[in-house]
């Protein structure tokens, strides 16, 4: 199973509709962890003689978060102080981590470049996400809304194009004598060319021809 499809099998395992920091912290605490936050200046009593007896000071000072797994703990541990996007980017590493199946080689997951690889692309997974479905999830949520919104951009749309063509009829068009297609005046095809007339605004639409995809391209 390649690394997308273990994020899509992780958001249908736990339900998650919406990839928010809460919702990943449920869905590890489903999976056996305990999330603790740290500090990189100073701990509580608890958190400090957790990190001391696990030998993890120094992964503390000099990380956001990491997952560590032995067989007494299962525990993500998270700096306190982050913002959420960054809260985010940690927890989905982690979980990365742990859905990648990087537990039983060292008790501190991703010891390995590859490992590390595997969890970035996991996470980015999530968080593409997050950003591809929010709308979706929006129009689910507002569908009355989202139709009205749907139908006047394609009114809009329809309108800037029959507003082309209004501002094409009564604009001046011109051609050359041996030439297939009409242009604005200022085209590169037939500036300072001798040989061109102006087109009657009849014969825009009903000459036989074609517009310029250069000066006209939205034709």
């Amino acid at each position: 199973m390649n690394t997308e499809a273990k994020a899509k099998e992780f958001l249908h395992r736990y339900r998650i509709t919406s990839v928010t920091p809460e919702e990943l912290e449920r869905s590890l605490n489903e999976q056996g962890f305990s999330v603790v936050r740290f500090n990189h200046i100073r701990n509580s009593e608890d958190v400090a003689q957790l990190l001391e007896a696990l030998g993890l000071d120094d992964m503390a000072q000099r990380s956001n978060g990491f997952a560590y797994a032995d067989a007494d703990f299962r525990l993500v541990f998270l700096r306190e102080g982050l913002t959420e996007q960054e809260t985010l980017k940690v927890l989905a590493h982690e979980e990365g981590h742990i859905c990648c199946g990087h537990m039983g080689r060292a008790s501190v997951l991703g010891q390995s470049v590859e490992e590390e690889f595997e969890a970035n692309a996991f996470a980015q997974c999530l968080l593409d996400d997050r950003r591809g479905t929010r709308l979706k999830r929006w129009a689910a949520g507002h569908r009355g809304l989202a139709v009205l919104i749907a139908v006047l951009v394609l009114a809009l749309t329809s309108l800037a194009i029959g507003f082309t063509y209004e501002k094409l009829y009564w604009s001046d068009c011109y051609v050359t004598e041996t030439g297939e297609k009409y242009h604005q005046r200022d085209c590169v095809y037939i500036k300072n060319r001798e040989n061109v007339r102006r087109l009657p605004r009849a014969e825009v639409r009903d000459g036989g021809y074609e517009p310029c995809r250069i000066c006209l391209p939205e034709l």
